[in-house]
């Protein structure tokens, strides 16, 4: 009898010295279920998460038993609480730099879509009635001439993004994410001659899932802006500007325990916008190169993640000891901006009922890059940096066609390439009715 209560007593002293390092590191909470930023242990407290004999060992599954030689030293947390950078970090400092740029080329490219829209309706004579674009940003649609010269129109665009850094546990760091956007506008303008002067509404909501913390990301963008275009025989010119607010919602996993954190905020944008083209006709080829500059900040408010209380209860705790209670975690504002500067090329071809095209363009950028919280204490994983961008090409292309004279319309698809670790793909199509 005596062995045996040697053997669990050299146990008991073995788990303390040991589970600390070689706890699963794929394991998904620690081996106790308390919570990373529990009030009395967690890591948030400095170098020393346990000052006292106040947590019970695992012996085995659901059973615990005293601790009586961990006075004074020793660390309960699992390994994911501490050596998790990007896991521990609100994906307001990871992502919101990448959905401001997505967020960018959908507002913009709305407007631009508009405006040629606008200066091909006067070419071809389909002043009065509907006509509909289709562009890499998604379908657009436009009444010209309702009342006084004044036209409304509107736009829907929808793409698909992702970062796609390795991932192997929350322990090596990455800002590894999946999403999608959505965007519509909604404007006015009037032509005076060359001159179109116009407003619009834009509305843009993303939807990722950031595989980096466990978590979700969802951002909405409303914005109000203007916009002004003249048009020579050979050049367009136009800028835009525009301000609004955006609200965002985050979830994560508590490491230590796995339930959510939630957070919520709200923020300031404002955006620019200015494009110059040339129109050149050869035969049956239309060629109209560009160069485009856009920029947009975002203003992230300060705000507070809501983490659940631990309710592990006595059975891991001394009743005199026990601590259920956890800290919420503070997280600075901060400002995202994406800069981007284009040159692009269209290429369309007349061939009777039909006309393919393609655009061809690269974008030079600077985005706000990802940042992590920094690891409570380091670890042998090999840590993935953030991904940083500085450049991209983007490719669409599709087929425009007439169903006799009344009604147009066409198909495009398209992607982006040459961004580091970073996917992008859109579709598009429409159709023109003119009366």
């Amino acid at each position: 009898m005596k062995l045996i209560k040697k053997f669990f007593a050299a146990m008991f002293a073995v788990t303390i010295g040991i589970v600390f390092f070689l706890q699963d590191s794929a394991e998904a909470k620690n081996t106790y279920s308390i919570s990373c930023t529990n009030s009395a242990y967690g890591v948030q407290l400095g170098g020393e998460y346990i000052t006292h004999s106040y947590v019970k060992v695992q012996t085995s599954d659901g059973v615990y038993q005293d601790a009586v030689d961990w006075t004074n030293h020793g660390n309960y947390v699992g390994r994911d609480c501490l050596y998790s950078g990007a896991a521990k970090t609100n994906g307001t400092a990871v992502v919101a730099g990448d959905v401001a740029r997505n967020a960018i080329n959908s507002i913009i490219g709305s407007v631009a879509g508009r405006i040629n829209a606008a200066y091909s309706a006067a070419d071809t004579g389909s002043g009065t009635g509907l006509t509909f674009t289709n562009n890499s940003h998604g379908v657009g649609m436009a009444a010209n001439r309702i009342f006084g010269g004044l036209s409304i129109w509107g736009d829907y665009g929808t793409s698909d993004f992702e970062n796609t850094q390795s991932f192997v546990n929350v322990q090596s760091d990455t800002n590894r994410y999946d999403g999608d956007s959505n965007s519509w506008s909604l404007g006015v303008d009037k032509n005076f001659g060359k001159l179109l002067v116009g407003l619009v509404m834009s509305n843009y909501d993303a939807d990722l899932t950031t595989e980096f913390n466990d978590g979700t990301y969802k951002q909405d963008i409303e914005t109000y802006g203007a916009y002004v275009a003249y048009r020579t025989k050979m050049l367009t010119i136009d800028i835009g500007i525009g301000t609004g607010d955006t609200d965002i919602n985050t979830e994560r996993r508590d490491l230590g325990n796995d339930k959510t954190i939630t957070g919520s905020t709200q923020g300031e944008v404002n955006y620019t916008s200015a494009r110059v083209q040339m129109n050149f006709e050869r035969g049956r080829f239309t060629i109209t190169p560009r160069i485009a500059h856009k920029d947009i900040d975002i203003d992230v408010d300060a705000f507070t993640e809501t983490v659940p209380s631990d309710t592990t209860g006595s059975a891991i705790f001394y009743s005199n000891n026990e601590t259920l209670t956890t800290d919420n975690v503070a997280v600075a504002g901060r400002t995202v901006s994406s800069t981007i500067t284009e040159g692009g090329i269209n290429i369309s071809g007349s061939l009777g009922a039909i006309a393919p095209f393609i655009d061809i363009a690269y974008q030079n950028e600077s985005t706000t890059s990802p940042v992590y919280e920094s690891e409570t204490t380091a670890d042998s994983s090999t840590e993935l940096s953030a991904s940083s961008h500085s450049g991209s090409w983007v490719l669409g292309g599709g087929i425009n066609f007439a169903l006799g004279s009344k009604i147009t319309g066409g198909i495009s698809v398209g992607s982006v390439s040459g961004r580091d670790e970073y996917n992008e793909t859109f579709a598009s199509g429409g159709l023109s009715l003119r009366f």
